[in-house]
């Protein structure tokens, strides 16, 4: 096959595959070719069992034209996330449906060793799945908290996780696997999820937030998520909001929004509230749990705590200590938020993470701190949603992390 052809044939799959569904005119208009030409191609496609025909769209006189999409059952990609929540991976089809989700456990006092380990069986799993039914697999994509080396494929940490530090997680699992590998950081994932498989996927610019432990900022403009030139981008959490007599933040650095804001803060600050004799349901054992701390904060490992969720649950009965620390991290949130709107003005603002998915009231608190911080002929138009995926959110954005790589970077 010619070079031109083989080239229109992976464009046009690029643009059906990014437009979910597509008519043969609109491909033609965006390709600049001939109907006729555009037909060869498609049925070219059909052939190869890579696109089928979905349906008919409206006429404009004559037949009603053929409305075209990928073939779900072309082949599979593995997603993988890789969270403080734990692991889960994931096969799915390129049109974003899920396929034998699995979750595995994660405890900061693993060692590096351990947990490449149970990375490596969520994928051996999902392989044995795909091979029982003779699917085949495009690529294997990961998303992981930290900073991530795109380029290079190299998790160079993971916060609090102080044994994870420069890991070559995409030559690792290549070797092992021999399957083409993408590595790069979860929200910046799910922030493709969004732009690919998303209810809000057709607004030209999108900021999306991600809100839990850490705090992450993924950002689409003019209908392509922004990936910057080196490492990942999006380190909203680590913007300063307070000056060099604030609180220290994990990453060295003084003031950074995640030390005030983010749900290890809110857990920070109501522990620290208890110790100073503040009165709260907090301090009751309905409100505290076993969990296993970083090993960088506690070498004595499994304690009693509170956790966000207790805390986010406890502001919204009315307790008043939970309430005023949701109040002051939506605040804050609410003026990092706002000072990102008024630089990139987008459409839509969409809130994720743990935090968002655990209470309306810190949605509502934030949305309140937004409006009145944005410029008003900025604000006035925004849209604030929730997550497309809730809690899927992390392993959609694994798998359209794969899926984007198969279809911008065909093979």
């Amino acid at each position: 096959m010619g070079k031109g052809r083989k080239s229109h044939l992976n464009e046009t799959l690029r643009l059906i595959f990014f437009a979910g569904k597509v008519e043969r005119n609109e491909l033609a208009e965006t390709l600049q070719l001939s109907p006729v030409i555009v037909s060869r191609i498609l049925q070219k496609l059909i052939t190869q069992q890579k696109i089928i025909i979905v349906g008919k769209g409206k006429s404009t006189g004559g037949r009603k034209p053929e409305i075209f999409s990928i073939n779900p059952d072309w082949g599979k990609v593995i997603g993988v996330t890789f969270t403080s929540r734990g692991i889960i991976s994931a096969l799915a089809s390129p049109t974003g449906v899920l396929e034998n989700v699995a979750s595995y456990d994660f405890s900061y006092e693993y060692s590096k060793r351990q947990t490449l380990d149970k990375i490596y069986r969520a994928i051996s799993n999902q392989i044995i799945s795909a091979h029982r039914k003779s699917q085949r697999i495009f690529r294997i994509s990961i998303g992981i908290s930290g900073l991530v080396d795109e380029r290079l494929g190299i998790s160079l940490n993971f916060p609090h996780y102080e044994q994870w530090q420069d890991v070559p997680i995409r030559s690792l699992v290549e070797k092992k696997f021999s399957i083409k590998t993408v590595v790069a950081n979860n929200v910046t994932a799910t922030t493709i999820a969004e732009n690919i498989f998303g209810k809000y996927r057709h607004a030209r610019n999108a900021l999306y937030f991600h809100l839990g432990p850490g705090l992450g900022l993924g950002i689409i403009i003019d209908g392509k998520v922004y990936r910057g030139s080196r490492l990942n981008i999006g380190e909203f959490g680590h913007t300063t909001v307070g000056g060099e007599n604030n609180r220290i933040c994990y990453c060295g650095s003084f003031g950074c929004l995640e030390s005030f804001a983010s749900a290890e803060a809110l857990v920070s600050e109501a522990e620290s509230a208890l110790r100073n004799g503040a009165t709260s349901v907090l301090g009751t054992k309905k409100f505290r749990e076993p969990t296993t701390t970083p090993a960088s904060q506690s070498p004595g490992g499994s304690k009693e705590t509170i956790t966000a969720s207790a805390i986010l649950k406890a502001a919204a009965e009315g307790d008043r200590l939970a309430y005023h620390l949701v109040e002051k991290a939506a605040r804050y949130i609410g003026i990092g938020i706002a000072n990102m709107v008024n630089i990139f003005a987008p459409e839509i603002v969409i809130l994720g993470g743990m935090m968002v998915e655990e209470s309306e009231l810190l949605v509502e608190l934030l949305k309140n701190a937004l409006r009145t911080k944005a410029l008003q002929k900025i604000g006035e138009d925004l849209q604030v949603e929730l997550s497309s995926f809730g809690r899927k959110e992390g392993i959609m954005g694994a798998i359209s992390l794969g899926w984007a790589d198969c279809f911008e970077t065909p093979e």
